[in-house]
């Protein structure tokens, strides 16, 4: 996002915590990349005393100090005009009043809430209240999806010109089509990334595989991603169908994604905005997904993929045989993903709505002055 805004002729700066003693300041292309020793009470903390979730009520004020300050000396030297925070957004609770700025969630905590290890945890409470009170001073929060924008929108009883919608870019150079040969066993590509975690579903995969097997013998399945997952209750046709890849970078992901036809993604919980299916779009790879959190938006049913009930391991291998079975609605749909992803995703695409978000809360400040 940031070489998106940079290449549109934004000036860019990256605030990230200097590791070691790694550079204070150094850039990438365009832009420039300021590295804080940001503090670590609250890892000491979380090993002394680790009281549920308190550890990172800690470190939002902590680094939110930090942070807060950086910001109010680069607007004094008139260097920064807008914030927006990502990741840590939650730390935005100490942004300095006189600079606007924009949070960009993904998943918000109230949809983890009922996760187990998350809201259940000592000092959810708090931290959920902390988030509230960013979201409500923000000048603008940034959603992923339509879906993700009214969760938020009601939990947090937002007006209708605080909500936009911008989702992630994806780096359509590195992901492009790249299977065309005929005659060759089908190829399913799960792109993990952890395997032995159940909310990723790789288990109902495995078990939708016994009906794909049986209709395609030669299909191979490519899992990619740390954890072995437990294949004991597998036919032995399966389990010889799968090939292991192991943890991939980014060139040799692109690779297995051009290579795949069809790119299978069972979660099983919330999925804020699975990057694993644009990245498979922009090879021109269907998806066949879950209906969690954003995967039904990014992946449209019948045009770019597949979507089915999270958990249902025959719905599952019903649609992943629909698409085998039907070469002239594969080709399609390898069509429509690609141009989906050229379209509404790339980093130009993207990059222009986050230009004209950025654009106007800086207008709109000024006037407010």
């Amino acid at each position: 996002m940031a070489h998106a805004l940079a290449n549109l002729g934004t000036e860019v700066r990256v605030i990230t915590k200097r590791l070691g003693d790694g550079p204070v300041e150094e850039n990438d292309g365009p832009i420039t990349i300021h590295g804080l020793a940001l503090g670590n009470v609250h890892y000491y903390f979380h090993r002394i005393a680790p009281m549920g979730i308190w550890p990172r009520v800690v470190k939002a004020f902590e680094w939110g100090r930090d942070i807060s300050r950086f910001v109010g000396q680069l607007h004094r030297q008139d260097r920064v005009d807008l914030v927006v925070y990502s990741n840590v957004w939650i730390e935005a609770s100490c942004h300095p009043k006189n600079v606007p700025f924009a949070v960009r969630m993904d998943t918000p905590l109230f949809v983890a809430r009922p996760v187990p290890g998350c809201g259940d945890k000592t000092g959810w409470g708090t931290y959920e209240r902390l988030e509230q009170r960013v979201v409500r001073r923000a000048d603008a929060v940034i959603c992923l999806t339509d879906s993700a924008a009214e969760q938020i929108q009601i939990e947090y009883q937002l007006p209708d010109d605080k909500i936009v919608v911008i989702p992630n870019p994806v780096d359509i150079n590195c992901f492009q089509p790249g299977r065309l040969s005929t005659g060759a066993p089908h190829r399913i590509f799960h792109p993990g990334p952890r395997l032995d975690d159940w909310q990723k579903g790789t288990h109902i995969l495995l078990d939708a595989m016994e009906g794909v097997i049986a209709a395609f013998p030669d299909t191979q399945l490519f899992l990619a991603g740390q954890g072995k997952p437990d294949l004991s209750k597998l036919s032995p046709r399966v389990v010889e169908s799968i090939v292991p890849l192991g943890w991939l970078d980014s060139e040799e992901l692109a690779k297995q994604y051009a290579l795949a036809d069809l790119t299978i993604v069972p979660s099983l919980n919330y999925d804020s905005f699975p990057t694993v299916c644009l990245e498979s779009l922009a090879a021109g790879t269907p998806v066949v997904g879950s209906s969690v959190g954003g995967i039904p938006e990014v992946v449209r049913h019948m045009e770019t993929g597949l979507i089915v009930p999270p958990g249902d391991s025959g719905a599952l291998g019903k649609a992943i045989a629909r698409i085998l079975s039907d070469a002239p609605l594969l080709t399609r749909m390898r069509q429509r993903a690609r141009q989906t992803a050229e379209r509404e995703y790339s980093l130009k695409a993207v990059g222009e709505r986050m230009s004209a978000l950025c654009d106007r809360l800086v207008r709109e400040h000024a006037l407010s002055a």
